[in-house]
């Protein structure tokens, strides 16, 4: 079933798939002795090295046809949903 959403457009060119990938992304850390939390959103562009999880093809997403010249997947803060 064709990507609706962050992956809108994407598709592997070497077996068709439309993931699961892993895409290297931009992504702030926060780190202390104790190990780490993701402290800010994820991003990543059309020259982001992308991997099709079900045939181990790499490349780059634009290479893969997405639209995602600078997406940004956004995280809720969840503190801010406890209270």
């Amino acid at each position: 079933m064709p990507n609706e959403n962050c992956l809108e457009g994407m598709r592997c060119p070497k077996c068709g798939s439309y993931g699961p990938f892993d895409i290297y992304a931009n992504c702030t850390f926060r780190v202390d002795d104790y190990g780490a939390e993701q402290s800010g959103d994820v991003a990543w562009d059309d020259d982001s090295r992308c991997w099709c999880y079900d045939c181990q093809h790499g490349g780059d997403v634009k290479g893969f046809g997405g639209n995602t010249i600078g997406y940004m997947v956004h995280f809720e803060d969840e503190e801010a949903d406890d209270g």
